[in-house]
């Protein structure tokens, strides 16, 4: 009776344990599906185990979820008891003052934190954690740190599996999913305006910019400083050996304090399309600039490059995503709040404007003979320091970009690339005589006249590639109208020459202008000018010879119907 008493005590404890076995493989079966679906449809889930060397163990379960607030939710969430007493095995969660065992967060917008308590059993550590690699977030970063800046801990938790924590005074560490973003940039050959818009691990120009060339990365701060890391804010000039697409991969920079300098700085964005905002109303509207081989007019700072702006004050500005400060006042771009020297139609309705381009690509124009405001400070009236040598540049003197002055010199930085310009004026700069159709601009390099050339507004030009300088003169202002009666080509000067010399013409009236250089075997070896509708007058041309041998050369004059040849020696 006492055995048959102990087989159905033993049978009802079979059938119990079968029971509450098959409800625990249908629970974790279902915690199971429902963290697949978690993780694939609304955010991520995975365990963390702590254990010491008993060995204790605790699983904690952390997340994200779209239904998830930053407290405590019932239907994901378990609390934690209080903490046992000292000298015992812990593990929880700790957010925002509660304890937990699982917690899930909202869905990840840039930086989502767990702190992580833990404790060894007297005479049983250190403390390890353990994860499935695997199981970890695809987007970002999930990141183990101490609480001392990640001084002592700082681990990449898809780069290893466990972390033992040797420093015993270390019971809590925090545990980060941060998003990553890739910046893509094109860089151009030679030298490029640059700034770093992530945070990242590295950040040495070497390693950012694999193609740049050595120890050409600097910043300015009232002069230039070379340096060799980049700093979030700051824009920088790199010399590239190639034109280079780089990606940037690291966390988002959404917002910076930048302390600016009296007068220019170089600075940079943020991770995305950037304004400035200006509380303080130190920045001077017009004045911020980016670089594509030769200076732009900007209003907002891209991803990966640098900027000058200029100040009329010593002062602090904050970078903001250009998309939230839509409407918001202080920026430099607010045209409804500001007067933009470039677009005061008041101050261009008198002037000439002197439109460069290279390529198929403007530069900024040049304005001369301008009514100027005096409401404007000098830097807005002016271009950043000048760019280095290998790109192109125009402005007048004292580095202006518009004058009062209506016969204005003009300096040049050539970059070997055919370079053509066009002067255009409005009425209102027309003598009273209305004779005036055009100017006289004399090409020079330094003090040497290179030649000069009649040009009607509107009428495109080359500009000869050996020029440094020029200076231009409206008809208004030339002293010698004189009309030549006839067609002429002049013999050179001086002949014979070493390595330059100056070709003179003369048109009675406006036709198609061709003057071309041949050697004794027929093979053209120049063309000086290729003018449609050259106005009347007189024209010098310069021709260098640098690059032909010793020898004699034909130069021939084409103008409408009229030819014209005559001979030059060159003598080295």
């Amino acid at each position: 009776m006492l055995i048959s008493r102990k087989i159905y005590t033993i049978v009802i404890l079979v059938i119990i344990s079968q029971f509450i076995f098959s409800n625990r493989q249908v629970a974790a079966e279902q915690a199971g599906l429902e963290s697949s679906d978690k993780n694939e449809s609304t955010g991520f889930t995975f365990s963390l185990t702590v254990s010491d060397n008993l060995p204790n163990s605790k699983d904690l379960i952390v997340g994200t979820d779209s239904t998830a607030t930053a407290g405590f939710d019932a239907e994901t969430d378990r609390l934690a008891p209080p903490q046992p007493p000292s000298g015992s095995f812990d593990a929880r969660l700790r957010v925002n003052g509660q304890d937990f065992f699982t917690f899930y967060q909202p869905l990840t917008v840039e930086k989502t934190q767990w702190n992580i308590l833990f404790a060894a059993e007297t005479g049983y550590g250190p403390v390890t954690l353990s994860w499935d690699s695997a199981d970890l977030p695809s987007e970002g970063r999930m990141l183990l740190t101490d609480t001392i800046d990640g001084s002592f801990v700082n681990v990449d938790m898809s780069e290893q599996s466990s972390l033992t924590v040797e420093q015993a005074f270390i019971t809590q560490l925090t545990l980060t999913h941060q998003l990553t973003v890739d910046v893509v940039e094109t860089y151009r050959a030679n030298w490029d305006l640059v700034g770093l818009p992530v945070d990242v691990e590295y950040d040495s120009y070497a390693d950012l910019f694999p193609t740049s060339n050595a120890n050409t990365l600097y910043g300015y701060n009232g002069t230039y400083n070379e340096s060799q890391i980049l700093v979030a804010g700051a824009g920088y000039w790199l010399n590239f050996a190639e034109q280079d697409e780089v990606t940037m991969t690291g966390f988002p920079i959404r917002e910076l304090d930048l302390e600016l300098r009296a007068n220019w700085n170089l600075i940079a964005g943020l991770s995305e399309s950037t304004q400035i905002v200006d509380e303080g109303e130190i920045l001077l509207p017009g004045s911020l600039y980016g670089y594509n081989g030769t200076y732009n007019e900007s209003t907002t700072l891209e991803p990966g490059n640098g900027y000058w702006v200029a100040t009329q004050a010593a002062g602090s500005v904050t970078l903001l995503p250009a998309e939230s400060t839509e409407g918001m006042s202080g920026g430099l771009a607010n045209e409804d709040l500001i007067r933009h020297p470039r677009h005061d139609e008041a101050m261009m309705s008198q002037a000439m404007v002197i439109e460069f381009d290279q390529g198929g690509a403007s530069l900024l124009s040049l304005v001369a003979g301008a009514t100027i405001d005096e409401q404007y400070h000098p830097l807005q009236l002016s271009l950043p320091p000048a760019p280095p040598q290998g790109s192109v540049d125009v402005r007048f003197d004292n580095n202006r970009w518009i004058t009062e002055d209506f016969s204005p010199r003009i300096h040049i930085q050539q970059n070997g690339e055919p370079l053509y310009m066009v002067v255009k004026s409005s009425q209102a700069n027309v003598s009273d005589n209305n004779l005036s159709t055009g100017v006289e601009v004399t090409y020079m390099d330094g003090d040497r006249e290179l030649g000069s050339i009649r040009a009607n507004y509107g009428q495109r030009m080359e500009v000869p590639a050996q020029a440094s300088e020029l200076m231009m003169v409206p008809d208004g202002e030339l002293v010698d109208q004189d009309i030549p009666m006839e067609f002429s080509l002049g013999q050179n000067y001086p002949n014979p020459f070493n390595p330059s010399t100056n070709i003179e013409y003369a048109l009675p009236e406006a036709v198609d202008v061709r003057l071309e250089i041949f050697n004794m075997l027929g093979q053209r070896v120049a063309v000086l000018v290729d003018a449609q509708q050259q106005a009347a007058g007189r024209y010098t041309m310069n021709f260098d010879a640098s690059n032909l041998t010793s020898g004699v050369y034909i130069y021939r004059l084409t103008a409408g119907s009229f030819t014209q040849t005559q001979k030059m020696m060159l003598v080295k």
